[in-house]
């Protein structure tokens, strides 16, 4: 099955029993497979279906979540198509608001602080549509809650000099002494690490030399009683086991330049990645790769294949991935990566109203764009400093990207005259066979945008965000900050 991509980083709820993304409230409407008509069958949410055709326009309805759960008390501004604010609601306790709108409006959910804000609008929307957003992970602020893992299974293997913990992309160590872990071992919860209620842990046993002597599991733990100040204690039993090997076929990798191949363990609340550097053979032949993995810790796996290459402007990234059951030998071919963008640019002419403006040397055809524009204020007169983000998902080929406005009340969110704007944006384009079109998309754009690891320069941690089941994606990062993602 193909599918889109999953949430920021590495956090993903594994669970078999999603069939996959839902749309309007219901699943993709089989009699409108290409997304140009509205779903039939579907009341809008609130309205009884006996009432729904007697109602009129439906309205547009945003639930908004931060760190997994619903985000309440969340501004949402809603705009018509040419920006100017229609008005305003808050999310209520589901992390809900609704409004009737006109066919093309935007709406902007209006995360962070005056400090550090992080906007969100998605635009062109339509009536009836249930819009699914995320506060984006670099509006979470330190500190964060964290765990003690007081204990491991007894009598580690032997030459164990150390313990490892992982849980996602967190990890913390501690030593082993006359058999027995020398303390707790603190691991500080990023919210890329969890899914918001709980965490899987792997705890390694470690050689001096850092080899991997074995390993115990925990599947999930709830997080619920975890503290900033008082972290929570956590055991993992069980007992010690042996480490196991993934294989992984790359088809076409170059020969010269040098790469990344990733491999992540989709586990309950987070995914566990290695890598290793890729450079193919001389004659063209397929490399036959292997990472350690944990045997019986996750039912799937992501494979990835990334390089990153410098420029005068910033950096350029490359990469394409795939997810499929745990064993077996994958194949990768990254033959098929995607062609280059060659401009993207931002207008800080209207400087509470940056606009975007990118080319290509080939048609794109996806199922919509995601641009990112960030700005920074140094304080001034003993005010605090400025780092904001405006994250805006619209049709594929809008030419030009501009921000909505903001109302009087909120403008303080906004990028200001005195702002300074990063002229290098960050785009990032998706298509997939599971989305028919850009009226699907922007119904889950909390699942399918760009990963933390991408913004963030991090291709040993995997540029392509977790799967949510299995397929492949495609990322191309051209410029500093510009991307673009194709699934198939």
């Amino acid at each position: 099955m193909v599918v889109a991509v999953g949430t920021y980083a590495a956090c993903v709820d594994d669970d078999p029993s999603n069939p996959g993304f839902q749309f309007d409230g219901g699943g993709l409407d089989a009699a409108s497979p290409d997304g140009t008509t509205p779903e039939t069958g579907v009341p809008p949410v609130g309205i009884d279906a006996g009432d729904a055709a007697d109602a009129g326009p439906a309205p547009v309805t945003v639930l908004l979540t931060r760190a997994g759960a619903p985000a309440s008390g969340v501004t949402v501004v809603f705009h018509d198509a040419s920006g100017a604010v229609i008005d305003t609601r808050t999310t209520d306790a589901s992390g809900q608001a609704s409004m009737v709108v006109p066919a093309g409006s935007q709406v902007t959910a209006v995360f962070g602080t005056v400090t550090n804000p992080e906007l969100v609008t998605i635009a062109g929307v339509e009536p009836g549509d249930v819009l699914r957003a995320a506060e984006p992970l670099a509006a979470a602020q330190p500190p964060f809650p964290s765990i003690d893992i007081e204990s491991a299974p007894a009598s580690p293997p032997a030459g164990t000099a150390y313990y490892l913990a992982r849980v996602g992309y967190c990890s913390n160590s501690v030593n082993v002494v006359d058999g027995g872990q020398a303390g707790p071992i603190n691991v500080t919860l990023d919210p890329g690490c969890t899914n918001g209620s709980t965490v899987s842990v792997v705890v390694e046993a470690k050689s001096a030399g850092s080899a991997t002597l074995g390993f115990a599991s925990l599947a999930s733990a709830s997080i619920a009683d975890a503290g900033v100040v008082t972290p929570m204690p956590v055991d993992v039993g069980g007992t010690w086991a042996d480490a196991g090997a993934q294989a992984l076929q790359v088809v076409g990798a170059d020969p010269i330049a040098s790469g990344n191949a990733v491999y992540s363990e989709i586990m309950n609340s987070g995914a566990i990645s290695s890598f290793t550097n890729v450079v193919g053979n001389a004659d063209g032949g397929p490399l036959q790769l292997s990472f350690e993995v944990h045997p019986g810790v996750a039912a799937n796996g992501q494979y990835e294949v990334n390089y990153r290459e410098d420029l005068s402007s910033g950096v350029a990234f490359r990469a394409i991935a795939g997810r499929s059951a745990s064993g077996g030998n994958p194949s990768i071919d990254v033959a098929q990566m995607m062609p280059a963008l060659t401009a993207a640019d931002v207008d800080a002419g209207v400087p509470a109203r940056p606009a975007v403006t990118w080319a290509s040397s080939t048609p794109v055809t996806a199922d919509g764009l995601f641009v990112r524009v960030r700005w920074w204020e140094s304080p001034t007169d003993g005010g605090a400093y400025v780092s904001g983000r405006w994250t805006m998902v619209v049709p594929p080929q809008t030419q030009v990207i501009q921000a909505p406005q903001l109302p009087a009340a909120l403008a303080a969110y906004a990028p200001s005259a005195t702002s300074s704007v990063y002229q290098t944006p960050t785009l990032v384009f998706v298509d997939s066979s599971l989305l028919p079109g850009y009226r699907e998309l922007r119904q889950v754009s909390a699942s399918v945008g760009p990963s933390q690891n991408m913004y963030e320069d991090r291709p040993g941690g995997g540029l392509v965000p977790i799967l949510p089941a299995d397929g492949t994606l495609k990322l191309l990062e051209s410029g500093k900050q510009a991307a673009k993602i194709l699934l198939r």
